[in-house]
């Protein structure tokens, strides 16, 4: 996973450097991951007031990677011989 789209309620500044970070509950702690992301689109959501916009990761690539395989793992479809 080498980006990620936010939906915002404010428009993003596209071409911009963020300070990113995301918290997952780990147990009885909190695991955080501390990432840059350089903004590439914003524009207005379906939903009126929102925002959505694209970015692609540009530092802590390998960990944010990690947890995209991380989550498509949990979300995915499987048949129960897949498991």
């Amino acid at each position: 996973i080498s980006g990620l789209m936010l939906i915002s309620l404010l428009p993003v500044m596209v071409g911009h450097v963020f300070d990113m970070q995301v918290r997952i509950p780990d147990g009885d702690r909190e695991r955080i991951i501390n990432f840059q992301a350089l903004s590439h689109w914003c524009q207005a959501d379906l939903s009126p007031g929102h925002f959505d916009s694209g970015f692609s990761i540009v530092s802590n690539q390998r960990e944010f990677s990690e947890l995209g395989r991380m989550l498509e793992h949990y979300f995915r479809f499987a048949y129960l011989d897949d498991v």
